[in-house]
């Protein structure tokens, strides 16, 4: 653990386009208003982040359609006017979550030790334990924060191996409830530890919306951009 950590952190991002983002909330809240729900999330998601000490921050851009130049391209340009200093906009490549995930994980390792990728999709999640996490990091451990669907809202390491790479993002039943659980197994096949900070939740369905609406209610702070779209008053 001696020596000073290089730490880059990046954020799976797209552009908050009606019919795009948080498709399981237009029956609830229309195509335009998960939309925008979509996009005070994602600002406040790198918003947070920036709480937690890092050399690079970068919202990893999704593509436009499928996964061409073009659309990598068109991703990255659409996303920018949501990105703001000192982070940066690196396109994601690869056909699924997993290839993504690897592909933005070996973008952000070059130059940094320890790389972690979260989503958007948990902007209330805490901070500080991810920062105490990563300051006490070691070589080849992985850093996770369980999802209670399942998923993980980020997942990190320092130093990896090539094979804890291939355990991370290979062979994994993305988008079910057993991502989390074979990411453990998989870890433990090749001896790679990991080091879990608090599980939190995944705002999806309406169901996840009004534990937002309850949990900004009393904590608007925590993601202050969606309590204020949410016409909470934070007085």
């Amino acid at each position: 653990m001696s020596g000073e950590r290089r730490v880059a952190i990046g954020v799976m991002a797209r552009a908050p386009v009606a019919g795009t983002c948080k498709t399981r909330l237009a029956p609830l809240l229309g195509d335009e208003g998960a939309a925008a729900l979509y996009a005070c999330m994602l600002r406040d998601t790198l918003d947070g982040l920036l709480a937690v000490p890092a050399a690079r921050y970068v919202a990893l851009a999704a593509p436009v359609g499928d996964d061409t130049e073009i659309a990598r391209r068109d991703g990255a340009t659409a996303l920018a006017s949501h990105v703001f200093a000192p982070w940066e906009i690196v396109a994601q490549r690869g056909p699924d979550l997993g290839a993504r995930l690897r592909a933005g994980f070996e973008d952000l390792a070059f130059g940094h030790d320890t790389v972690v990728i979260t989503s958007t999709d948990s902007p209330t999640f805490p901070t500080e334990p991810l920062a105490d996490a990563i300051a006490t990091l070691e070589d080849g451990e992985v850093l996770a924060g369980p999802c209670e669907d399942g998923g993980y809202y980020l997942i990190g390491a320092r130093r990896p191996s090539p094979q804890v790479l291939d355990a991370l993002f290979s062979d994994i039943p993305w988008s079910t409830s057993e991502v989390m659980s074979r990411t453990r197994e998989r870890c433990a096949a090749v001896g790679a530890h990991i080091r879990e900070v608090p599980t939190w939740y995944d705002v999806d369905e309406p169901a996840d919306y009004t534990r937002l609406l309850d949990e900004l209610r009393a904590f608007p702070d925590r993601a202050p951009r969606t309590a204020a779209s949410l016409m909470i008053d934070r007085g």
